[in-house]
């Protein structure tokens, strides 16, 4: 088996460390949504609350869920992920290649990196 060079693997390992970051703010902004709407229906369907405060939290909370909505749709957190792990999974499969197969060049690498980011174009990640 073949060495890969290093710096396909730096780039690989970089691609699948973004993606997890990725998913963990999409998911992470998620929870956090679903949370703020159970939290907008709890206090919604109660009785009108007494205390000033409270009736500040309830007036409060639909504006931060807005903010987090529109967050999840400005970043596109899981679209993110999702180009950084195929844009990785190019490398790794062109890596497979390489070390199994004796005729495959690494010139070879060098085109699945550039499907990758190929794929990072197409998801708009700027």
């Amino acid at each position: 088996m073949r060495e890969i060079p290093e710096h396909f693997e730096k780039k690989r390992e970089a691609w699948i460390l973004l993606a997890k970051y990725w998913f963990r703010i999409s998911n992470g902004l998620g929870i956090l949504l679903t949370v703020l709407y159970l939290l907008i229906a709890t206090l919604g369907g109660a009785a009108p609350w007494p205390q000033l405060r409270w009736r500040i939290v309830a007036a409060v909370l639909p504006i931060v869920a807005g903010a987090v909505s529109f967050l999840i749709g400005t970043y596109a957190a899981q679209a993110k992920g999702t180009a950084y792990e195929l844009a990785a999974r190019e490398i790794e499969e062109a890596e497979a290649l390489y070390r199994t197969n004796g005729s495959v060049s690494e010139h070879s690498l060098g085109e699945a990196e550039v499907r990758g980011i190929r794929l990072l174009s197409t998801f708009k990640l700027n």
